[in-house]
């Protein structure tokens, strides 16, 4: 199984600050993005790794295009703390 978070190039920094956005140039490159992007967060989902959900673009030798580098992906274990504190917290103070 994979996590996927739906990515895309409506960045709004000062809205979503939750989520991953990445717009370094040199970031971008790294993880093999063609454009700066904002992967939305509260749009996760859990697919196995299988061609029904994973079929590489025609001329593409497979499906996986991109890859967060290591300092996108201690981002986004941060970004996840974070979210999971506030919503303790939210949870505490609703229940």
């Amino acid at each position: 199984m994979v996590e996927v978070a739906y990515g895309t190039t409506n960045l709004k920094p000062e809205k979503r600050r939750l989520d991953l956005i990445i717009m370094n140039s040199v970031q971008i490159d790294e993880c093999g993005l063609s454009h700066a992007t904002r992967f939305d967060l509260d749009r996760i989902v859990r697919l196995p790794w299988c061609l029904e959900y994973f079929r590489p673009p025609q001329g593409v030798p497979e499906a996986r295009i991109g890859k967060l580098n290591l300092r996108q992906q201690e981002r986004l274990k941060r970004l996840a703390d974070v979210r999971r504190q506030i919503a303790q917290i939210q949870a505490e103070r609703d229940a």
